[in-house]
């Protein structure tokens, strides 16, 4: 069973673009091993930036030679004041 770890706190904002106001409601990771090192990423975004923020994590993984997994989960950040 893969594990699921979501961040403890979670950003209030997009990721994709300091100027996105929006609330994430994706969050995508990217999870590969380069040799005897583990590269994990991830970052919450909204549905707009999502596509291409994918695109560009699989990109960068290319240039630096790694193989590995994206994946993709639907969030739902809890109201403010809500852990």
């Amino acid at each position: 069973m893969t594990e699921l770890l979501l961040p403890f706190t979670p950003s209030p904002t997009c990721q994709a673009d300091r100027g996105c106001d929006r609330a994430p409601c994706f969050q995508a990771r990217f999870e590969a091993t380069a040799g005897q090192r583990r590269v994990r990423t991830r970052t919450e975004l909204c549905a707009q930036h999502l596509g291409g923020t994918v695109h560009a994590l699989t990109a960068w993984a290319r240039d630096q030679g790694l193989k590995g997994e994206v994946t993709v989960l639907a969030i739902d950040l809890p109201d403010p004041g809500h852990s």
